[in-house]
């Protein structure tokens, strides 16, 4: 795997040029498996979606619509995004010109990947910040949750995540404004939003315990049947909020880690973060495979949603 030195311009330099090239060569291995997890990815959201929307829109809770919306994020990534670079790598897996692969991947993302790795990402981050709000509100007034959020303005708000993500998206693939001001003003809203979602969870965990502890007061005050129904309504926002603070934990276990890595390459001033390169598609994906599996542990309603459509009920 000796690599011309006309082209060690495209390794980071102060690292070993046969590392570098080394482990360029093995990390397109993972390809195949991200191959895999995107067919995992398309059934699994797909039956959600499908399962959550056989009974109308109208007879789910918000909370839950904004769990479609985010499982067809999910979906959109695993039909387009991973599958068609999983496969631009495995064309390219016994390719010992690392720099040529990495120009000619970069130069595929921002051709053909552009919109929808964009759309999915933004829609992504969009989705679970609406999510993350509406989980603050069903605690911290849960008493009014009903008259604040209605199907109608969750709709609305998941309409306007797409919205956005795909004006983002169109304006990333015709490089308008320009790209520099594009990629600020891009990464100043998806890392605003991420602290906004961190922000929200923190706080819905800390008001977690006095909503529970409100719950019981309610209830030993009503009637029976005011309080089986008002049991179930408050049980069942509860479990979507862990619902969503384990799907918000998981993508924070991935997206962390990466802005920390980037930071730190550009404190040291290497290019350090593109040993990420073969990996970010390959991690989310991942992501976005898991989900549906916290959904089915975490959620009742929709354990009970895919268990009707498996057995056609």
């Amino acid at each position: 795997m000796a690599e011309n030195p006309a082209n060690q311009s495209c390794f980071i330099p102060g690292i070993s040029v046969s590392f570098q090239i080394r482990f360029f060569y093995y990390a397109n291995w993972f390809s195949p498996l991200t191959m895999l997890l995107s067919i995992w990815c398309c059934v699994s959201n797909v039956i959600v979606i499908i399962g959550l929307l056989r009974s109308g829109i109208r007879s789910l809770r918000p909370g839950l619509l904004m769990v479609c919306s985010l499982a067809f994020s999910d979906f959109l990534w695993g039909a387009t995004v991973a599958p068609i670079n999983a496969g631009f790598r495995m064309k390219n897996l016994m390719n010992s010109d690392v720099c040529e692969v990495s120009w000619q991947t970069f130069e595929m993302v921002e051709t053909n990947l552009a919109i929808p790795f964009t759309m999915c990402f933004v829609g992504t981050i969009g989705n679970l910040l609406v999510m993350s709000i509406d989980r603050y509100l069903a605690v911290r007034s849960w008493l009014r949750y009903t008259v604040l959020v209605t199907r109608r303005r969750a709709v609305v708000s998941c309409s306007l995540v797409w919205v956005t993500s795909v004006t983002i998206g169109c304006l990333n693939q015709f490089k308008t404004p320009r790209h520099t001001v594009f990629d600020f003003i891009t990464s100043g809203v998806i890392i605003l939003s991420a602290l906004v979602i961190i922000i929200f969870q923190i706080i819905t965990l800390c008001l977690f315990r006095r909503h529970n502890n409100a719950v019981a007061q309610i209830m030993e005050g009503g009637s029976n049947q005011a309080n089986s129904v008002s049991d179930q309504n408050a049980a069942a926002e509860r479990e979507l909020t862990k619902t969503t603070t384990y799907v918000v934990s998981l993508l924070g276990s991935v997206f962390i880690p990466m802005i920390s890595f980037i930071t730190v390459g550009v404190i040291v001033q290497k290019q350090v973060a593109r040993f990420l390169d073969p990996f970010i598609i390959p991690l989310f994906t991942m992501n976005s495979a898991v989900n549906p599996i916290l959904y089915y542990r975490g959620n009742k309603k929709v354990r009970e949603a895919i268990t009707s459509l498996i057995k056609c009920k």
